[in-house]
Order: structure tokens, then C-alpha cells, then sequence
């Protein structure tokens, strides 16, 4: 099971994504969020193939029925996928526990903090 938590500083509001790997090989996706608009999205999404996070075409993650209203600058898919890439061992667990974490940072041009 991989567990990997998207703060959205921007907006708020913090969402925990659970994803689980099933005999079958598809995985199980459990989403628990105080945004209504990514509980939605959780609900819709429910399960993925290996299809889900290798084809970027085929992908239904980031599709537009899937996504809904939520914003494009949303992080959850995005999340969505790294814990998925997690649980299917295509990221390295290691590798995980010395980096902790991903960041978005805003700058100027000149590289300093907005």
C-alpha cells in the first residue's frame, strides 16, 4: 500500500491518497480530502491499470470527466500517479524516504521567492 499526502497550500486543503494494489494487478485509489471538488474526483477514479499510469493518452487520470471541476492546478492527479508509481515499485521506496518530498516553488525572474 502507498500512502502519499498533496498539501495545496494554495487553496487550503490537504488530501491523503491511498493507493493499494489488487491480485489482478489493477489498484484500488481511496482518496480522503476536505475539498468536495477532489472527494468527487476520488469517488469517480476509484480504481487504475497499469495502462492508467503508463499511457499518458490512455490515461484516465487527468481526463475531463474524470477530473471534473476541479482546478488545473490541482496536485491530486498528480499525486494520484506517484502514489501509484509507488505501490507498482516503479519509484523507489529509498529513493522516497531521502528526498520526503516534492515542491513547487514560486519565483521571479530573478529566481528569488515571489
Amino acid at each position: 500500500m502507498a500512502n502519499v499526502i498533496v498539501n495545496m497550500r494554495v487553496c487550503g486543503k490537504t488530501h491523503k491518497i491511498v493507493v493499494k494494489m489488487r491480485e489482478d494487478g489493477d489498484m484500488d485509489i481511496s482518496i480522503e480530502s476536505d475539498c468536495p471538488k477532489v472527494k468527487a474526483y476520488g469517488e469517480r477514479l476509484k480504481t487504475l491499470s497499469i495502462v492508467d499510469i503508463t499511457d499518458l493518452e490512455a490515461s484516465k487520470v487527468n481526463t475531463r470527466d474524470m477530473r471534473g471541476d476541479m482546478s488545473l492546478t490541482c496536485l491530486v492527479p498528480t499525486g494520484v500517479m506517484n502514489a501509484a508509481w509507488l505501490e507498482m515499485g516503479m519509484l523507489s521506496k529509498n529513493m522516497v524516504k531521502k528526498i520526503e518530498k516534492n515542491d513547487i516553488v514560486f519565483v521571479d525572474d530573478k529566481g528569488d521567492l515571489l
